[in-house]
């Protein structure tokens, strides 16, 4: 639709744009009988050509010059009422000069062609019937004229005003419909067509108006609607837009609506005159509450919520890029730790983001290589100190980022999906290529939320174990309490697919987020690991203890497994012991390592 539209205004200024050429014929025009005349040295009519070529060349170069700058009405009748005059006026003064030429008739045909083409038909037969008048009186004035008569002369008008009302179209109109496509096009240019608000052109002049008018300070908002992707995928595109739709009432709700724009998909930005942080942060926070509220109430998506980046004129940027820059830096910062956030530019932000993203460019490319490294934890039977199992733990051969940087950036990105996919693959193949080494032993793989919850990973687990020919009951994979808990439901039915599988399930890092014990029951789980915020505290802190062998006894009554993690000192590891605990790993019994060294000490007895 909005290329039919320029089409056609491209039309009308096409036609408005023949004006220019005839301007250009004219002035041929009087060059050639002025070279003609001057070649044929017929200087009786040298003075009233000069005279002619004079004023269509000032006439040419004004009318141009108005065209250049979109005057096009304008030039329309300056053209008709200068040519006018430049021909009726001698004509007028001496009749005489009627005989010294085309000269007049040419100048009266185009005036006739330009009122036929770009004004109305009852100007232009207004302007024939005026013409009529004026070439009777110069003739009847003129009795000597021997080269036209009367009737020729009104011939000569007719016959031409017919033929070019004929083929002539109305300006107006065309006018008309210049205007309303005008206005057409600013509406689609200058604003959002779905939500109403302004557009990213109409905000790149809004600031190019402030900065020109010398404002003070003015404070740019960049909100983006976190997880937006999951309303359009879950409830369908529609669904998707009236979220938009709601967004930017809210915004008009709490902020001017003069000053809001949407920028492109779900990113939005806010103009506010004042970089008072106090009253940005209110509106902020008045802004948040009514989307979270509208969001719930709407569309029952709880994971949507506002991430935003603000930037101050002049202090973080004195043009539209720069600002538009720490706007982004700012929101891409608050994405990248954690969403659901507010961030004000800062310098630092943009070395950090730099950093950000130097990392996922490295997880791409470890990924691509296949540089990563896979090591392997011990896990020992506490009562025998025999190493009996192990957890696969990723690692980098990276000095200049850290695995804990990586696995952040990658959590951040969705990157750790792949991630988990890369570790599965090679923990399956490594258990292949080892079937008798490991014939005994379960190996542990951490699964981040983002691949239990990944639509496909079954499917994928179970190609996995088809290529590799592998038993699932030989995988256990270790789920956060905290990717658990989000939504009970979903895990369920998930922990119930891979348990169908085979797979063992573990709830790793137990007692740091919700220590919901209740839930345990829920779950179909094999094995509680106890986090290592307990195991630190277990020597020295009573309390500590104690939960730790509520946590234990209870296990036992669900009959669970427990482990306990990050164990560094030999009087935890017999405290756990005396509790009941029935498996640990940590620095004290063996640190990661690769598999060759795995090997060596895989039925050593820890000490």
């Amino acid at each position: 639709m909005e290329l039919v539209t320029v089409s056609k205004s491209s039309t009308i200024l096409k036609r408005i744009k023949l004006l220019e050429k005839m301007q250009y014929i004219s002035l041929s025009i009087m060059l050639f009988f002025t070279i003609t005349l001057t070649v044929v040295k017929n200087t009786a009519f040298i003075n009233i050509y000069i005279y002619y070529l004079l004023c269509g060349m000032a006439l040419f170069v004004l009318s141009i010059y108005l065209n250049k700058r979109n005057h096009y009405l304008f030039s329309v009748y300056l053209a008709i009422f200068s040519m006018f005059l430049i021909v009726w006026v001698p004509l007028l003064i001496n009749p005489s000069t009627l005989e010294d030429g085309l000269v007049p008739l040419v100048y009266s045909l185009i005036i006739i062609v330009t009122c036929a083409v770009f004004l109305n038909i009852i100007n232009t037969i207004f302007m024939i019937l005026i013409q009529f008048i004026l070439s009777g009186f110069v003739i009847y004035n003129n009795s000597n004229l021997h080269e036209f008569n009367l009737i020729g002369l009104f011939a000569f008008f007719c016959i031409s005003g017919i033929a070019i009302l004929i083929g002539s179209s109305s300006v107006k109109k065309s006018l008309e419909k210049i205007e309303e496509q005008k206005d057409s096009l600013y509406e689609k240019m200058y604003f959002d067509g779905l939500t109403g608000i302004g557009s990213r052109l109409k905000f790149e002049d809004n600031i190019d108006m402030l900065i020109k008018n010398n404002e003070k300070f003015f404070t740019v908002i960049d909100f983006d609607i976190d997880n937006f992707n999951i309303v359009n995928k879950i409830y369908g595109y529609s669904s998707g837009d009236q979220l938009l739709k709601e967004f930017s009432w809210v915004l008009k709700d709490v902020f001017s609506s003069e000053f809001l724009f949407r920028w492109s998909g779900d990113e939005f930005l806010v103009i506010l005159l004042t970089d008072e942080r106090t009253h940005i942060d209110e509106l902020i926070e008045e802004m948040n509450n009514k989307f979270i509220k509208a969001v719930n109430e709407k569309f029952n998506a709880s994971e949507c919520t506002l991430s935003a980046g603000v930037a101050s004129y002049p202090k973080d940027g004195e043009c539209i890029s720069d600002l538009l820059q720490s706007t982004s830096l700012a929101l891409n910062y608050s994405k990248n730790n954690g969403k659901n956030q507010i961030y004000y530019y800062e310098s630092l932000m943009k070395k950090k983001i730099v950093r950000f993203h130097e990392i996922q460019k490295f997880i791409n490319e470890s990924l691509e290589n296949n540089t990563l490294e896979l090591f392997l934890q011990p896990i020992y039977d506490i009562k025998t100190k025999i190493m009996c199992n192990a957890e696969i733990l990723l690692r980098t051969k990276s000095k200049e980022f850290t695995l804990a940087e990586i696995l952040n950036v990658a959590e951040t990105t969705s990157q750790i999906m792949l991630v988990d996919e890369w570790v599965v693959e090679n923990t399956f193949k490594l258990i292949s290529e080892n079937r008798e080494f490991f014939a005994n032993s379960k190996i542990s793989i951490n699964m981040s939320v983002h691949s239990f919850k990944a639509e496909n990973l079954i499917e994928d687990l179970q190609k996995m174990l088809r290529k590799y020919n592998l038993n699932a009951s030989k995988f256990t994979f270790e789920v956060t309490e905290h990717t658990a808990i989000v939504d009970v439901e979903e895990s369920k039915r998930i922990f119930v697919l891979l348990k169908q599988l085979g797979f063992e399930i573990a709830i790793d890092d137990f007692g740091t987020k919700y220590s919901s014990i209740n839930y345990l029951n829920m779950f179909p789980i094999d094995v509680l690991k106890i986090d290592k915020s307990y195991v630190d505290n277990i020597v020295t802190d009573k309390n500590t203890a104690a939960i730790v062998k509520h946590i234990i006894a209870l296990t036992k009554d669900l009959n669970l497994k427990t482990i306990a993690e990050g164990i560094e000192y030999k009087e935890q590891l017999d405290i756990l012991g005396e509790l009941g605990c029935e498996y640990a790993q940590g620095y004290l019994l063996a640190r990661p390592m690769d598999f060759e060294k795995f090997k060596k000490i895989a039925s050593v007895t820890a000490t």
